[in-house]
């Protein structure tokens, strides 16, 4: 997981334990013993300190310099160069979502609305998708009127759904910590997603005081990316720090391994089955008996 501490701007990348890997796959691997789909279990990272980039005097780089106004001496513009960072993430995806998680749902809409345009994707919302098929009721109101259970059912219906888009940059629900995705074995329609914890330093230190009042907190623990904000929302200051921070985070993942991307597309292509990031054989049953710590063979992975 990469951690961002957007406050001080500290980066670190932490790879996970077996511990950490573990937790995940008795996520996922509780979620397919109950049902294929979460729906009925619900009814019951290398480094980021890249060095600039030198710009050659070549005719290319000089038009898309003038392009932007740059004058001979002149720095370069800071939107400049995020885009050139998010046009080469972008490349590195292969067209793998991106997906904003945790319990402030206003900061996981603004994260989303920043990445999409830079990336060329196309910004979606749970919570609006859930307002369109339900006759105008939000995730709270069928809490409210229908029940959790349902709520949590319509909520990850559409999370089914989007499992299978491209290109997309998601915000879900924040539901107050209670939603969906604050369950680690609701997770395995977004595994195959690009997954961005969006946090913040107040809930960070609260439940390091008092874990066991953030339950929530450990499912999201399951996420690519953690990026700690200094409050509930993005502020202007915070808005292009956090973006090339979870941009630089994104790169680095893929660059600490080159198969990253791929091996989250093949998990959407063998039915996101909760196998993350352990895939198993196309055969695989989905009992804990049958799971095998090693994974697809590289035979089987180019046969998928």
């Amino acid at each position: 997981i990469i951690i961002v501490v957007i406050g001080t701007m500290r980066t670190c990348c932490v790879s996970p334990s077996r511990a950490q890997r573990t937790d995940a796959r008795v996520f996922a691997l509780s979620s397919r013993k109950r049902s294929s789909s979460c729906s009925s279990c619900c009814s019951s990272s290398s480094s980021l300190n890249n060095k600039p980039r030198r710009y050659s005097s070549s005719s290319s780089s000089s038009s898309a310099l003038r392009a932007h106004g740059r004058k001979k001496g002149e720095s370069i513009p800071e939107e400049f160069e995020v885009q050139k960072l998010a046009n080469a993430v972008a490349k590195l995806l292969r067209g793998v979502n991106v997906v904003a998680v945790g319990e402030n749902e206003k900061a996981n809409h603004q994260l989303s609305e920043l990445l999409a345009p830079l990336l060329a994707y196309s910004p979606m919302s749970v919570p609006e998708l859930i307002r369109g098929i339900s006759d105008g009721k939000s995730r709270e109101d069928i809490a409210r009127l229908e029940g959790d259970a349902e709520a949590l059912m319509v909520e990850n219906s559409v999370h089914e759904q989007l499992s299978q888009f491209l290109r997309v940059s998601l915000a879900t629900c924040g539901a107050n910590g209670v939603g969906a995705l604050a369950r680690g074995d609701c997770w395995a329609w977004i595994f195959g997603m690009i997954t961005i914890w969006v946090d913040d330093e107040e809930s960070a230190k609260l439940s390091e005081e008092n874990p066991e009042r953030f339950p929530q907190r450990e499912a999201y623990e399951l996420a690519d990316i953690r990026v700690v904000l200094k409050g509930k929302e993005l502020n202007e200051e915070e808005k292009g720090k956090t973006v090339r921070a979870v941009l630089e985070g994104v790169k680095a993942l893929v660059d600490n391994d080159e198969h990253f991307a791929g091996k989250k597309s093949l998990y959407t292509r063998m039915g996101c089955r909760g196998d993350w990031p352990i895939l198993q054989a196309p055969e695989w049953d989905g009992t804990s008996e049958t799971f095998s710590e090693n994974g697809l063979s590289g035979e089987e992975k180019s046969s998928v």
